[in-house]
């Protein structure tokens, strides 16, 4: 019986969290979040970077898995809600991230 009592809660918290997540651009900031930038222009947002967690083994770990080789060639690196990286280099043409 107790597992069915915290199973009930465990899901009315979900589902709560994931209606006001939907409906309210305040609450889902606050439970989601929103992508950041991180490198710009070749710059790094150290003071982020640390907030979040990113060490620069990691952080160049995955521009390298974008391709850029060297941190003057990334124009803008964005850390999405969901961890990844969206990066767009200097020379991309296309105004699309990838």
């Amino acid at each position: 019986m107790q597992f069915f009592i915290v199973l009930l809660l465990w899901s009315i918290i979900v589902f709560g969290a994931r209606f006001l997540a939907n409906h309210n651009s305040i609450a889902r900031q606050v439970l989601v979040g929103q992508p950041h930038t991180i490198v710009h222009n070749g710059k790094i947002d150290t003071d982020f970077a640390t907030r979040a967690g990113i060490s620069a083994q990691e952080l160049a770990f995955q521009l390298r898995q974008h391709g850029a080789s060297d941190l003057r060639h990334v124009k803008r690196a964005v850390l999405e809600t969901n961890g990844t990286l969206t990066v767009t280099l200097q020379d991309d043409e296309a105004a699309y991230f990838r």
